[in-house]
């Protein structure tokens, strides 16, 4: 059942289904399934936690606050700050990386789309509204 105060997930729930591929956001081609999608969250098939709604929103907010637009950062290890991998360990209590995941499930539901910010070599998520109100 959709959460009206959580607009990410609206977003997740109406655009992606169990069982949906996604393309992680490189040149190789790779992707990921959608094993499970209930009141907890997201659950991917990798080795990472499940990825919480409210963990999600929280996100999202955080990169709104900053502007709309973040470096995906995925990294092993300390991720830098601002990155949608950082959001995302505080958001989650975790240390695993999940950037690289998050961004796609963000890109095809909708709430983002994948940018290259000039002066940058990293990729950004840059929101797209109505989440750039946030």
């Amino acid at each position: 059942m959709n959460m009206p105060d959580n607009p990410v997930r609206n977003a997740i729930e109406r655009s992606l289904s169990v069982g949906q591929a996604l393309p992680m956001p490189s040149a190789r081609g790779d992707s990921f399934l959608i094993v499970a999608m209930d009141s907890a969250g997201i659950k991917i098939d990798r080795q990472i936690p499940r990825i919480a709604w409210n963990a999600l929103a929280q996100v999202v907010s955080n990169v709104g606050n900053q502007g709309g637009s973040a470096p995906i950062g995925a990294i092993h290890g300390i991720p830098k700050p601002a990155t949608l991998e950082a959001y995302l360990m505080d958001a989650l209590g975790t240390k695993t990386s999940t950037a690289i995941y998050v961004a796609s499930i963000l890109k095809v539901a909708g709430v983002v789309e994948h940018a290259k910010v000039t002066g940058s070599r990293a990729m950004h998520i840059r929101l797209l509204p109505p989440f750039t109100g946030h």
